[in-house]
């Protein structure tokens, strides 16, 4: 049995009630943003229903997915309602802040197109992120290209240019920094202090705050559980990145 699902988070206050967000899961994650309500335009969303005495209706669209399946499904959603950002009724936020897009005024952008890259991206980005992971002496561009299979041989010859504008985009956003011999590692914000300070993990960080995700020990048993939960001001980290906790946390 497959366990990836599709779910909707729906407004009540409205009739019928209205779609916000758009997801997947495995599990209890349909249930978990009204219990652990974020500031993100949904979390306040979530809080404005809740304030007004009601709840939010959380629907299972569609269920045994695999997670290829669920990953199309929800960009195809998540396309089809489109986001606030794009004039759509989602909350869910698939463009990072910030960004500025700009389109020559003779180009047509068809409705969704910008969504179901921007979640494309992030799937790259996080592929990029767990091969780093997998190799603490870091990864070239070149390597990324050849190994995720992101080359392309237009006009002759292996052009790496994807890839390296994945990296260019981990580095900016801080997930990762770029070391000797061109090879990128991954880092981790700190934003947890005593879980830092822990011997079981390396010190002392590097730039910024931050220390590689890969010294913090490779025993398999520490994989696989949520950084995110220990991190919580590394607001950055996709959901999908599931790679290491502390001891403390079994």
């Amino acid at each position: 049995m497959n366990p990836y699902y599709i779910y909707a988070l729906k407004d009540p206050r409205t009739s019928p009630a209205r779609t916000f967000y758009v997801g997947k899961g495995t599990g209890n994650r349909a249930w978990e943003h009204t219990l652990r309500v974020d500031s993100t335009r949904k979390g306040q969303r979530i809080s404005e229903i809740q304030e007004s005495g009601f709840l939010v209706i959380t629907t299972v669209l569609a269920d045994e997915l695999t997670e290829a399946q669920a990953l199309k499904l929800e960009a195809e959603l998540i396309s089809a309602f489109g986001t606030e950002d794009s004039g759509g009724i989602l909350t869910n936020s698939v463009i990072p802040s910030g960004m500025v897009r700009s389109k020559p005024k003779t180009t047509v952008v068809p409705s969704g197109v910008v969504e179901k890259a921007q979640v494309a991206l992030e799937l790259l980005k996080a592929s990029v992120l767990e091969l780093a992971q997998a190799n603490p002496e870091g990864i070239t561009n070149s390597v990324a290209s050849k190994v995720l299979g992101l080359q392309s041989d237009y006009a002759g010859g292996s052009k790496d240019n994807l890839a390296w504008s994945i990296l260019g985009l981990l580095m900016r956003e801080g997930k990762m920094v770029r070391g000797d011999a061109k090879k990128h590692r991954v880092v981790v914000r700190r934003g947890d202090e005593s879980l830092l300070s822990s011997p079981t993990y390396p010190q002392p960080p590097l730039a910024d705050g931050c220390v590689p995700l890969a010294d913090w020990g490779a025993d398999p048993l520490f994989l696989g559980l949520n950084v995110k939960a220990f991190l919580p001001e590394a607001s950055c980290w996709p959901s999908s990145l599931s790679w290491c906790s502390p001891r403390s946390s079994r």
